[in-house]
């Protein structure tokens, strides 16, 4: 199973000092445990990520433990310290321009408000999960027409340099018979004297 898995990887990551990796195992560990709904088993794995955190210095961890637990106090009833988890992951999330993470922390506030009988505000956070996929979307065709344009014009350069050899081609060849025409001429002219 990925939870035995999970926990041979955390094995070695955290014995060779390999942390960000055994973070990533501890992660996806969350994941498999919270989607078995075994949400008992869930805090001592928040707890074991906390202590790897002193190790690591990339904020994503401080992001991921922070929704961990506002995912573990949804799936509670704890729907108030849910809230404050996803806000605290939406502000880090923020600071550092993660909108994969930002749709997750949208995603967390939406199912807490929901929880607490809030619907409009639910809503709010769905449009806003929404609005960044579009924004996602509109990048990623944005860098793909750019690229074709790109290739457009690098094909049509080409078209233009290989039409321009052929015009040389076809230029050198009308002068060497031009060339040839002429001393051909010259030692005709000559051999006629």
């Amino acid at each position: 199973s990925s939870i035995f898995y999970a926990d041979k990887a955390i094995e070695v990551c955290t014995r060779e000092k390999i942390y960000r990796n055994a973070m990533v195992s501890y992660q996806n560990k969350f994941t498999s445990t919270m989607y078995l709904g075994q949400y008992n088993k869930l805090a001592p794995i928040i707890a074991e990520m906390e202590k790897l955190k002193q190790f690591l210095k990339n904020p994503s961890s401080k992001i991921k433990i922070a929704l961990n637990k506002g995912f573990l106090n949804y799936y509670k009833g704890q729907y108030a310290e849910a809230n404050k988890y996803g806000l605290q992951s939406l502000a880090l999330s923020r600071s550092n321009e993660d909108f994969d993470y930002m749709i997750k922390s949208y995603q967390l506030l939406s199912k807490a408000a929901t929880g607490i009988g809030n619907y409009e505000i639910a809503d709010s956070y769905d449009f806003k999960v929404d609005s960044i996929h579009q924004m996602q979307v509109t990048d990623k065709l944005r860098g793909e027409v750019q690229g074709l344009e790109k290739k457009y014009e690098t094909q049509k350069k080409e078209s233009e340099i290989l039409k321009l050899n052929a015009e040389n081609k076809q230029k050198s060849t009308l002068n060497n018979m031009l060339i040839g025409s002429a001393i051909g001429l010259i030692l005709f002219s000559l051999l006629g004297y």
